[in-house]
């Protein structure tokens, strides 16, 4: 009897045990009483493959291709797996992509959907079943870990680099034309107003109401039908500075000012340091009869992503506290083109 009462004390302290463990090992959202999950200082198990999950907006422009490839690379060499998925700019599908990878319970989601409202419900959501999610370039808010450009000194930098060219082009700047969004997130915004502040101070103010956001969304068809539109309203305006969240849409404007005659008038600056910049650029600065707007670009040098993401993600299971983590920008201009382009390997 002793040696039975034993037994079964024995067997419900071992279920107890059981139990407990299971709802320490709870991924699922909790209870609205319990407190939330954390990624926070989350540790891979031991002798497990690594799983990432990422889900870009697109990937069609060159950004997008070589921040992905560096990915693959990058976990190729670390022996990780990645799942990707492509949101083309749709939040639904966005949250569909997100909520798959957390019910596949991967170790980290990279986000490069460029969605902020429905990246921050994700980032929550990831949080909260004990996944950290790495949002690439755009803030999803304190949910989520930041990894990219910082937008501040980006903008600052290519004003920079842009205003010596501003000032020998014109003696002032009249309008501001900024290929946006009307959905901008705030990420967005940061980096169009630290292009447009520094080149006031060196060009001069403008009134409010010659800061024209032109509501290009990421159609780089729109951007261009919207910039022949408002160049075509304003036949005999100049002194125009164009600035295109990234060098698809300054592409798109660059083709319409040239193919109106409107070179002298404009001039366009633009983020990313894509190919279409690259090459511009380069034909500036290797033939002085070429005429173009393009006045200078920024390289985010997506294609050093996928390794920079793969050490923040490193950082992250070893318990960094840390939440953001900076990429490498280079201003690009017609004098400085050729240097990048030896120290990228193109020359």
């Amino acid at each position: 009897m002793k040696k039975t009462l034993k037994q079964l004390t024995a067997l419900v302290l071992a279920l107890l045990l059981v139990f407990s463990m299971a709802a320490c090992a709870q991924k699922e959202a909790p209870a609205s009483n319990t407190p939330a999950a954390s990624s926070d200082g989350y540790t891979p198990r031991d002798g497990k493959t690594i799983r990432i999950g990422l889900v870009q907006n697109n990937r069609s422009e060159p950004f997008h291709v070589n921040m992905y490839n560096g990915l693959v690379a990058a976990c190729e060499a670390e022996g990780w797996e990645l799942e990707a998925a492509i949101c083309d700019g749709d939040a639904s599908k966005h949250i569909q992509a997100d909520e798959s990878f957390i019910t596949r319970n991967v170790d980290l989601i990279v986000d490069f959907a460029c969605l902020p409202e429905s990246g921050a419900k994700e980032a929550t959501s990831a949080k909260q079943a004990g996944i950290p999610l790495v949002t690439v370039d755009v803030d999803y808010g304190e949910d989520a870990y930041y990894f990219g450009v910082n937008n501040q000194v980006a903008g600052n930098k290519l004003a920079e680099a842009a205003i010596p060219l501003l000032q020998e082009k014109f003696e002032k700047v009249d309008w501001y034309v900024l290929l946006s969004s009307a959905a901008i997130s705030p990420t967005m915004k940061i980096r169009e107003d630290s292009v447009v502040e520094p080149i006031m101070e060196a060009l001069g103010n403008v009134d409010e109401d010659h800061i024209v956001r032109l509501d290009a969304r990421t159609d780089n068809v729109r951007a261009a039908s919207l910039t022949r539109d408002w160049l075509s309203a304003h036949p005999d305006d100049s002194n125009i500075v164009f600035i295109a969240t990234n060098d698809d849409r300054g592409y798109a404007a660059v083709s319409q000012i040239q193919a109106l005659e409107r070179t002298a008038d404009c001039a366009v600056v633009s983020f990313n340091g894509d190919p279409a910049a690259r090459e511009d650029l380069k034909k500036q600065a290797d033939d002085a009869s070429y005429e173009s707007p393009w006045v200078a670009s920024i390289a985010f040098n997506p294609s050093q992503y996928g390794a920079s993401i793969v050490e923040f993600a490193k950082q992250i299971f070893a318990g960094s506290t840390e939440r953001t983590y900076n990429a490498v920008v280079t201003p690009l201009t017609k004098d400085t083109i050729h240097d990048y382009l030896k120290e990228i390997g193109e020359e």
